[in-house]
């Protein structure tokens, strides 16, 4: 596992690009690029994110642990930590 690092350019299911990057283990940023269709964007996260678009909020709901929102045809989400983990990337 990497301590700290960011990844761009990711291919992810669904036609999107993903950018990530966290610190001390902990998610700091990640953005979503919606691709040449209109769809469901479904993210895994054990924390709370909020998602915004154009520095709008957008509509999220959970399930079993997905963060799930819907996209536009070339869509730019931004996704964060929505209450930050003062304990560090163990929990505790």
């Amino acid at each position: 596992m990497w301590h700290s690092g960011k990844v761009t350019g990711l291919r992810a299911r669904g036609d999107f690009s993903v950018d990530i990057e966290w610190a001390e283990g902990a998610l700091q940023a990640a953005r979503v690029v919606s691709g040449k269709a209109a769809a469901l964007c479904k993210v895994r996260s054990s924390i709370q994110v909020a998602v915004t678009a154009n520095g709008a909020p957008v509509d999220v709901w959970q399930e079993n642990g997905v963060v799930i929102f819907e996209t536009v045809v070339g869509g730019v989400y931004n996704i964060e930590a929505s209450i930050p983990n003062i304990f560090g990337p163990s929990g505790r």
